[in-house]
């Protein structure tokens, strides 16, 4: 949980003999678990914008998978991570337990887009 930021995906990486070794920790901020007990805080932290930033940082972990020098990018937020990002997003709208969570929830203030 984050109280400063929306969200943010943090890399660590470690040498382990001649293997790097790259885990990221992703931080939410604490008004989406709000939103998800029905606490309503901010349309931005809704339940849409929720799927839409987790589909977000992992667009950011697998391309920090593939390019370890990408977290250090001027260019993290590039037409590849916004791609990545959208196909991601729909394909986490099909999962049944997003789908679960969404009907859980209070759909007469928002729509997914």
């Amino acid at each position: 949980m984050s109280y400063n930021w929306k969200r943010r995906t943090r890399p660590v990486k470690e040498i382990i003999g001649n293997v790097a070794v790259i885990t990221k920790t992703v931080h939410f901020n604490y008004k989406y678990a709000l939103e998800l007990m029905q606490v309503k805080t901010d349309i931005e932290y809704s339940f849409p914008y929720f799927v839409r930033t987790v589909a977000h940082e992992i667009a950011h972990c697998l391309l920090l998978d593939y390019e370890p020098k990408y977290s250090n990018s001027d260019n993290q937020h590039s037409e590849q991570h916004a791609m990545l990002t959208k196909n991601l997003e729909l394909y986490l709208w099909t999962l049944p337990e997003i789908q679960e969570l969404a009907n859980l929830q209070d759909q007469s203030n928002y729509l997914p887009k």
